[in-house]
């Protein structure tokens, strides 16, 4: 295996030089999609974020390219900058999803988090381009703001799956975590949307309650896998980590849902703890 092509973002940081571009990528047929979360779009350290999407040219991917579009927030983070659009990405089809997990909501340093869904324009993708709709939690983080939905998103049909690994329901900094289903409304998807279901773990951390449910998912057909890097089976703070495991129910993806399964590594980390099961996911 060779290098084919260089990607790059054009231009580069304006303000800086720290974009972080490669932060997340994703990948659908001729299409690549690559995060920037760190790029400024307004002043040195800004930290606005975007994502870029690179279509195949032509003569194939060769030589150093730049991206065809730009995806960014249409309103940036009215409380400062630093929202981080593109920490996650997704793609399918003419649809990509674009996580933002500080984008505050209500007040600085909220970090309650969002995600931006693109539809491919008419034209193709091309230009600066700006979302079709905002996705958000309807109940925010109860006991702070920062919840960091959008760390995590994927995308399977007509839904699209996002995770808030900083969510509380126990206390402040307590950090369950959650995700977030969203389905396609009968318009499309269009202006600020919340979730259909929230998806969490039938049996919170037995030790303690960072398990950070929700830093990855992925999503195919009926079967969401989210993962909880911090899960703790042995003692407190020893974050062994669990995937879980949901399938649709005959109603569909409605109210508070818990896991179907959970997948777990048969022999824990054997020289210590910190193994971090599922701070990664995949399905198909």
């Amino acid at each position: 295996w060779e290098i084919a092509a260089r990607l790059v973002a054009s231009p580069a940081n304006p303000f800086g030089d720290v974009e972080r571009f490669g932060s997340s990528v994703a990948v659908d047929g001729d299409v690549i999609v690559v995060g920037a979360p760190w790029y400024d779009l307004t002043r040195a350290s800004g930290d606005e974020g975007a994502a870029f999407v690179f279509v195949r040219p032509p003569g194939g991917w060769s030589g150093t390219l730049a991206q065809d579009a730009r995806l960014q927030a249409s309103v940036p983070n009215p409380f400062d900058a630093n929202e981080h659009v593109g920490i996650s990405v997704a793609i399918e089809g003419d649809l990509v999803a674009v996580g933002a997990d500080s984008y505050e909501l209500f007040h600085a340093a909220s970090d309650e988090g969002a995600v931006f869904v693109y539809r491919r324009p008419p034209a193709g993708w091309s230009g600066i381009l700006v979302e079709d709709a905002r996705l958000t939690a309807s109940f925010p983080n109860p006991f702070d703001g920062a919840e960091g939905l959008g760390r995590s998103v994927a995308i399977a049909g007509d839904l699209i799956v996002a995770g808030a690994g900083l969510y509380d329901f126990f206390g402040k900094t307590s950090d369950e975590g959650a995700a977030f289903v969203y389905l396609r409304p009968p318009g499309g998807w269009s202006g600020n949307l919340t979730e259909s279901a929230r998806l969490t773990a039938s049996n919170p951390d037995p030790f303690g309650q960072t398990e950070r449910f929700g830093r990855a998912v992925a999503a195919d057909g009926d079967t969401i896998v989210v993962g909880a890097e911090g899960y703790d089976l042995v003692a407190s703070n020893t974050d062994e980590g669990v995937a879980f495991v949901f399938e649709r129910p005959p109603g569909g993806w409605s109210g508070q849902l818990v896991e179907d399964a959970q997948l777990r590594a048969s022999v824990p980390n054997p020289f210590g703890s910190d193994e971090f099961f599922a701070s990664a996911v995949a399905i198909d």
